[in-house]
């Protein structure tokens, strides 16, 4: 029954590894879910106009179908009136409107629509934001500097400047991933030594059996 036990124990530490490996490989269109939120901390300087003094801003997904994305815009003003919207958005067919959300995994040299005409990503590289490393997608507009996360496809930061103001937005916090520890995501930090520890315990067993 022991050793039993312990082969069941080098089975699941095997499976461990295949799920980190079946999860670090998903690769999907759409890369967010129900549920998923991210803040933005909004920064205005110059003569901004009304409608635009935005100070904070939550996205929260609320359903996914398909390409569809709908989620609702939460918008804080600097006079603290709050603002709710909600947007349903083809990440096939329509534009980005206000650049929430874009197709997950673009490479530099894709493109898609914008309420600007096409957009072309023009670069992909790893930036840190909301306390993680991440692939982030660059693009811009006459006016605005974007960059996406590219698993998800959500805004990170956008800096738009107009000639008598700019805005800047950047992620502030998220539940789409989690802060590192060492500079590595907490899932693959913690799958690799929940698979060593069971490996161990599984040999000490063995030891203990064959003695």
């Amino acid at each position: 029954m022991t050793k039993k036990l312990a082969l069941n124990l080098v089975c699941l530490a095997v499976l461990v590894g295949l799920l980190f490996s079946a999860v670090a490989l998903a690769d999907d269109a759409v890369g967010v879910k129900e549920g998923h939120w991210i803040e933005y901390r909004v920064i205005t300087t110059g003569d901004v106009p009304e409608g635009h003094d935005v100070a904070w801003t939550r996205m929260e997904v609320v359903d996914v179908e398909g390409q569809n994305v709908s989620f609702k815009i939460t918008l804080t003003y600097s006079d603290n009136v709050v603002q709710t919207k909600n947007e349903t958005v083809n990440l096939e067919t329509d534009n980005i409107m206000e650049g929430f959300i874009i197709p997950a995994n673009l490479d530099a040299g894709e493109d898609f629509e914008s309420n600007e005409g096409n957009l072309t990503v023009n670069d992909v590289k790893e930036e840190t934001y909301a306390g993680a490393n991440r692939n982030i997608v660059f693009a811009n507009t006459s006016q605005t500097q974007f960059s996406w996360d590219r698993s998800t496809g959500v805004l990170v930061e956008a800096n738009a400047s107009y000639p008598t103001f700019a805005i800047v937005t950047k992620v502030e916090r998220t539940n789409m991933w989690q802060a590192q520890i060492f500079g590595i995501d907490p899932f693959v930090f913690s799958v690799p030594i929940i698979a060593m520890v069971i490996a161990v315990l599984a040999f000490f067993m063995i030891r203990k059996v064959k003695n």
